[in-house]
């Protein structure tokens, strides 16, 4: 369980893996460490910034703003 969650924490995207290919194998460690222990604010904050730049943008003009300002939001909907 350290492992993969230390994964989770030291996520990054791969330079060239899409927006959804990274999104699902974040999730797909999630689910692997089920009682990782990170809020949903934690999970979204630690994916954000490990996105490339680009799709940083994405999300943002997704949310209207910066994505992780939209805290009301429902982001995981976004994703």
């Amino acid at each position: 369980m350290t492992n993969l969650r230390n994964e989770i924490m030291r996520f990054q995207q791969r330079f060239v893996e899409s927006f959804s290919e990274a999104r699902d194998r974040f999730n797909d460690l999630l689910r692997a460490c089920p009682h990782h222990g990170f809020f949903e604010l934690h999970q979204l904050d630690t994916f954000y910034n490990a996105l490339n730049v680009n799709d940083q943008d994405s999300l943002n003009s997704a949310a209207g703003g910066n994505f992780l300002d939209n805290v009301g939001l429902n982001l995981l909907l976004i994703l």
